[in-house]
Parts: structure tokens; C-alpha cells; sequence
């Protein structure tokens, strides 16, 4: 990942309104979030695949990676892969586009990104009072990292068999539905 320019907020939120790409803001600057891998882009439609027929009747609802999130505490705008929003979208102040009140984050790790995923990019969305669970789901192993709020902070658990429980908006997601169909790609 590589930073394209400084710029204002202003000037981000107006490139925004017709982006050629997914563009990050964080710490004052723009980050350009670059084309996915095949297996990153499958594992992506499966996890998306399963989140929209789970919610369905619950009154949440599954967002892809189109969907900005902005975390105002951190002064960022970022792209997850997938997340759930539950009850209405809250939007924020001054930017129509981006929401402020994800219950589920779910990012899909390439290896550019892995680490900032895991690190600087937790720690803006952990401000979110909304969060519940940050999932981080590794395409090329059969591994799962799911971040679970609890009481005296963030849990972690390493997950390689099994489901993904997210108990606060009462759904698993099986690793068998995340790795499905991939001998293809």
C-alpha cells in the first residue's frame, strides 16, 4: 500500500464522489487500496455469500467492500472487506457515504496488507463503540483470527476448525462456507 498525496479532508471526500478506486484516509493521508487477488476475491464472495443468507430476517444487514466506514475518533475513512450492520445505517456528518456504526468488521488478508490490517487499521476500528467483532480471514490457510469485544476489552481467538461465532448478532459463519469451492482459484 502506498500513499498517493497529502491532502485536506475536504479535498479526499470530493475525489470520493467518483472514485476510480477504494481509497483509504488515515493519518492525513490517501491510500490507494490496490486490486485483490482471485482466492482473496472468492473467499470474499463466500464470506459475503453466507452473511447476506444468515442475516436475512434478523435486522441486520451484510456490507462489502464498497461500503466506507468512517471512524471519527481516528479522523479515518477506511474500505473492510465485509461487515454487518445492524438496525438503520448511521451516517456520518459530512460524508453521506460512509457509515459510523458497523457491529462486524471482516477483512481478508493479502500479504501487502496484513499487517496494517491486523494493526494500525484495528486500532481505528476498535474506537468504534459499535464493534463487536473484527474478523481476519487468511485466504491462503485454513485460518481465522476473530477479535471479540468483551467486557474488560478485545479477545482473541485463533480459529482453524469449526465457526466464527458472532454471538452479538447471533450468526456463525463455518470456515467450511469461508474456504468453500476454492481448487478453482
Amino acid at each position: 500500500m502506498q500513499a498517493l498525496t497529502e491532502m485536506t479532508l475536504d479535498e479526499y471526500l470530493a475525489v470520493l464522489e467518483w472514485p476510480a478506486e477504494r481509497v483509504e484516509w488515515m493519518d492525513g493521508r490517501a491510500w490507494a487500496m490496490s486490486g485483490s487477488t482471485a482466492r482473496h476475491a472468492a473467499v470474499t464472495v463466500n464470506v459475503l455469500g453466507h452473511l447476506v443468507a444468515a442475516l436475512r430476517g434478523t435486522g441486520c444487514r451484510a456490507i462489502n467492500g464498497d461500503q466506507r466506514v468512517n471512524i471519527d475518533l481516528a479522523g479515518s475513512w477506511l474500505y473492510p472487506d465485509a461487515g454487518v450492520v445492524c438496525g438503520d445505517f448511521v451516517y456520518a456528518e459530512n460524508d453521506r457515504h460512509s457509515i459510523t456504526n458497523p457491529t462486524v468488521l471482516i477483512e481478508v488478508l493479502s500479504p501487502s496488507t496484513r499487517d496494517f490490517d491486523q494493526g494500525a487499521k484495528f486500532d481505528c476500528y476498535r474506537r468504534l463503540a459499535s464493534l463487536q467483532h473484527y474478523v481476519l480471514v487468511d485466504p491462503e490457510t485454513r485460518h481465522v483470527i476473530h477479535l471479540a469485544r468483551q467486557a474488560g476489552g478485545w479477545f482473541r481467538l485463533d480459529i482453524e476448525e469449526g465457526a466464527v461465532d458472532l454471538s452479538g448478532v447471533g450468526i456463525q459463519i463455518p470456515l467450511d462456507a469461508i474456504y468453500a469451492d476454492l481448487d478453482a482459484v
